[in-house]
């Protein structure tokens, strides 16, 4: 069972890099190559809502991102940490009835087709974080 974290500058720069170590760690965690794209993908998608968010936010706390390899299925979390804002929950500015920007919710439709499960967490005080779970297959 391996873990590893890592915190990279919330700059789009460093999205590839991400993407490459969790491939690494995917192809020796023994994931089919198929569900390894879909994992790049998945995790590009979420660094970039994280980048975007902490952006919008004028923040310039690092993008998280944890990787936890478990015995039945890899769990992966990439968020950031950025000051609570005040949004008005009215879905015609852009944010859905749960408080959500509708963007994430567009993003978290996307990433459900990509992955076993999808959740999107908040921080408590601000931020958000996507849980990413991917099941292993069973050993033959």
């Amino acid at each position: 069972m391996a873990r590893v974290e890592m915190a990279i500058p919330s700059r789009p720069a460093y999205v590839r890099l991400v993407r490459l170590a969790l491939a690494s760690l995917a192809r020796s965690s023994g994931l089919p190559e198929e569900a390894i794209e879909d994992l790049k993908t998945a995790v590009g998608e979420a660094c970039a809502n994280a980048v975007l968010m902490t952006s919008e936010a004028g923040g310039d706390d690092p993008l998280r991102v944890r990787w936890n390899d478990e015995p039945e299925r890899i769990v992966v979390e990439v968020g950031e940490r950025v000051p609570e804002r005040e949004t008005a929950v009215d879905t015609s500015n852009g944010v859905d009835s749960s408080g959500f920007d509708t963007r994430l919710v567009m993003s978290a439709a996307l990433l459900d087709t990509l992955v076993d499960q999808c959740e999107m967490v908040r921080y408590q005080g601000g931020g958000l974080y996507a849980r990413l779970t991917l099941d292993l297959p069973a050993p033959v």
